[in-house]
């Protein structure tokens, strides 16, 4: 499985890049007037709205980056698009989901965290895009998409 690698802060994660449309540097947004700190704001895509979420500031409570390595993955959800802020969004690796390893004593704070690979000098958390649109739906209370 193709995944995209990306980082918050020191530590490394990898998703499944099947439904990842295109990464674009991270533009400024339009601010949201409500909403939690991880709701970074909205992004024109193509004529589309796209919600932006900041993936730093949503697992580390800071912030991404404003750097020129901080990016944006615009993925399909629904009907429409999201988009996922990272720092260092820089490469695609190819790691059989197998490889990954259950941590038990991972905090269920995130349950979209969903294991660990351990090698080439790197460890890396794989990121459930599924579980993490059904944690972002419940912590917004619910979506129609």
């Amino acid at each position: 499985m193709l995944q995209v690698a990306f980082s918050t802060g020191e530590s490394r994660f990898v998703m499944s890049a099947q439904t990842l449309i295109e990464i674009v540097p991270a533009v400024p947004l339009s601010p949201l007037t409500t909403g939690p700190s991880f709701m970074k704001g909205m992004l024109q895509y193509r004529g589309s709205p796209c919600p932006v979420i900041d993936l730093n500031q949503l697992i580390r409570q800071e912030p991404s980056a404003g750097a020129y390595h901080t990016r944006i993955m615009v993925m399909t959800y629904g009907t429409g698009v999201i988009g996922l802020m990272a720092e260092q969004v820089n490469e695609t690796l190819q790691i059989d989901q197998d490889k990954f390893k259950e941590d038990p004593l991972q905090e269920k704070k995130f349950p979209f965290l969903d294991g660990w690979y351990y090698g080439d000098d790197q460890n890396i958390q794989f990121l459930d895009q599924k579980k993490l649109l059904i944690f972002l739906e419940k912590s917004l209370g619910g979506c129609d998409e």
